[in-house]
């Protein structure tokens, strides 16, 4: 099976860069000393989806900063609520923003009316958003939290359209490409496939995310002065065969022609609720399963009759932890590639024997993963990478900003999932040396500033070296 591992590490990069306190559910709380993982203070799906508020929306008009600001004078019992009902607090400040837009254009900042434009769209679809993750959770077995929380994290849940995210095209609430989109449809039920007129003939090798791009350059001379990011399907309406077929890699008229209705059955139908989670479910598992050594796999299950004790309004897998390492693994994998899973047992020193017994597990935790992700491989000045010894004993590289990125986004996954007032299980680890690419010359290629921490620099990039 080909495998891309084009995750959207890169999306959305402003989710990362607007500050913890926008978007986080449980932040600006001391690190728990001790979290027992089998019952970790997580919270449901349907506490997680993004929600309009069940009441008239918090007064911000008045606060000097929309995304932090909170209104003195409140009744007690109000403002419990919207402490402990962080989703709908995020709502009326998302509306805030796009008010104060309005009413003074250009006085918010282009990132922030993104995200503000991204919660508001994101609390269409609730129900179903929240029966597509107990539906995956139970299909895949893959923990309800750690797909809730990877979802938050690509798209706050909205039903994006098609993004160009550095060439992967990426759409929907669980932001997969066409390759990843087909993996699953080829999977799915004749119902399913004929609902999305996916294509008898299939076939997932004659696809790539480059096949978008012809449709989405025409797209983008449609929006006239509407943001790129609210492109939707409108704007791919009624795009030609011969407008695009030009832009396809050489092949058989019979071949390009079943790559355009491939394509445009996944621009169709990409973001839909309910498709788009199943199918960034299925493309985990599939990591899960070929990838995730079996160390991970099998710590963190429940033992005959256990389970995790917090109710919720449906079941979704319930035989591992809902933090499981293995699927937080799995998600890093899909954003990083199998180098995420080499540098946490470099970084442990571990090897692939190591990485079959469960005991070398013992007491390594989420906080230990985001650990390993960070400090892994020692920095090789002369590249300006952080280089490292693969589980194959060869010498492999990347350059600084990816594993930051990474242990951001497992840390970030955990948080979103964080019930609201509960210790924050897990933080991210760059502190003020925000995670941020190298510059080097243009012309020559020499390394201007690089973008690696000073402590990071000087590190082995070995646990206990």
């Amino acid at each position: 099976m080909q495998k891309i591992f084009s995750g959207s590490i890169y999306s959305f990069s402003l989710l990362y860069s607007l500050g913890a306190a926008f978007f986080s559910l449980a932040l600006n709380f001391e690190a728990s000393a001790a979290v027992d993982w089998s019952q970790p203070p997580v919270a449901c799906v349907e506490e997680i989806v993004p929600s309009a508020p069940n009441r008239a929306c918090l007064d911000l008009t008045g606060v000097a900063d929309p995304i932090k600001g909170f209104p003195g004078g409140l009744e007690s019992g109000e403002e419990r609520y919207w402490l402990t009902h962080k989703p709908a607090l995020q709502y009326c400040r998302s509306k805030e923003v796009m008010r104060r837009e309005a009413a003074n254009p250009g006085s918010q900042s282009s990132a922030h009316l993104e995200v503000a434009w991204m919660r508001l769209f994101a609390v269409q679809n609730f129900q179903k958003k929240i029966d597509a993750v107990y539906e995956a959770s139970r299909s895949y077995r893959i923990p309800p939290q750690v797909l809730t929380g990877a979802l938050f994290q690509e798209s706050i849940f909205a039903e994006l359209g098609i993004s160009e995210d550095g060439g992967n095209y990426s759409c929907g609430v669980g932001q997969i490409n066409i390759s990843e989109w087909c993996r699953w449809a080829t999977r799915s039920g004749a119902k399913a496939r004929a609902d999305a007129l996916w294509p008898r003939r299939g076939e997932c090798s004659l696809l790539d995310p480059s096949l978008v791009k012809p449709f989405f350059d025409i797209a983008k001379t449609r929006l006239e002065s509407i943001p790129e990011y609210k492109l939707s399907k409108a704007q791919f309406a009624n795009i030609t065969y011969q407008q695009v077929m030009r832009g396809f890699p050489q092949a058989d008229e019979g071949v390009q022609r079943r790559r355009f209705q491939l394509v445009k059955s996944f621009i169709n139908n990409c973001s839909d609720a309910r498709d788009g989670i199943i199918a960034k479910a299925h493309e985990l598992a599939t990591i899960y399963n070929d990838y995730v050594p079996g160390a991970f796999k099998r710590r963190g299950t429940y033992q005959r009759g256990q389970a995790y004790q917090r109710r919720c309004n449906q079941k979704g897998e319930g035989g591992v932890y809902p933090l499981h390492l293995g699927w937080l693994l799995a998600v890093g994998v899909y954003n990083a590639g199998p180098r995420a899973i080499d540098s946490v047992a470099y970084y442990n020193g571990w090897t692939s024997e190591d990485l079959r017994d469960p005991g070398t597990l013992n007491g390594f935790s989420v906080v230990d993963m985001v650990k390993s992700l960070y400090w892994a491989g020692e920095y090789d000045r002369s590249s300006d990478r952080i280089a490292f010894t693969n589980l194959a004993g060869n010498q492999t590289s990347w350059i600084w900003y990816k594993p930051c990125v990474l242990q951001r986004h497992i840390a970030r996954v955990v948080q979103h999932v964080t019930l609201s007032g509960a210790p924050m299980l897990v933080d991210t680890l760059e502190g003020a040396n925000r995670c941020a690419k190298s510059k080097f010359d243009p012309v020559t290629g020499v390394l201007i500033q690089s973008a690696v921490p000073r402590e990071r620099q000087n590190s082995s990039g070995r646990k206990g070296i």
